[in-house]
């Protein structure tokens, strides 16, 4: 509840594009170097969910209780984001696996903002003006496409897909390795893979 009302007004938006920002090579341009030291701070640096909100996710999410699913659960996330956290655990079978939990109400929270693409273009306005980038751009169609990216990352289970297909892809690969999706352990707001 507390991150729902965290992200309401368009937080949880302007964070990822926040993000997005912050991903970008401003080398060239050194107005936005102070903008891109902040931005890039939202990268990794939010507030960690509560361990006993953060189980109770997980175990809404994949209908069936923590203990049922892994011998050990490290209830101190070894990272959090604008979205959702990570958290170290231990299957039944030895494998160490990260266990990525959505925030609750994230999810919605950022689809309702994002359905406000004049917003979003506002911020990008805002943005480019401060960097002393050309704002004349499409800003409808570059916010269009920021709000299609953040609801990609949004899909737990696009991102299961995702894994699987890079799986397929370097499975023989000599030195890619791609961590193995947890399917009894993975829904729409919690994703396990190998750690």
């Amino acid at each position: 509840e507390r991150y729902t009302e965290l992200l309401g007004n368009a937080t949880g938006v302007l964070m990822k594009a926040g993000q997005i920002f912050s991903t970008l090579d401003t080398s060239l341009n050194g107005s936005l170097s102070p903008y891109a030291r902040a931005l890039t701070r939202l990268q990794t640096q939010s507030p960690p969910m509560d361990s006993s909100l953060a189980r109770r996710v997980l175990e809404d999410d994949l209908n069936r209780c923590l203990g049922e699913l892994f011998a050990d659960f490290d209830d101190e996330p070894i990272s959090s984001a604008s979205i959702g956290q990570v958290h170290r655990a231990v299957l039944h079978d030895g494998r160490r696996v990260a266990v990525k939990i959505q925030y609750p109400g994230v999810a919605q929270a950022i689809r309702d903002d994002l359905a406000n693409t004049e917003l979003l273009a506002t911020f990008l306005r805002v943005a480019l003006s401060a960097t002393g980038i050309d704002s004349q751009a499409d800003l409808r169609g570059i916010a269009a496409e920021i709000a299609d990216r953040i609801s990609e990352e949004l899909d737990y289970r696009n991102e299961a897909a995702n894994i699987r297909a890079f799986d397929n892809l370097y499975r023989d690969h000599p030195f890619i390795r791609v961590p193995d999706l947890v399917d009894e352990a993975s829904g729409d707001r919690v994703l396990t893979m190998t750690f």
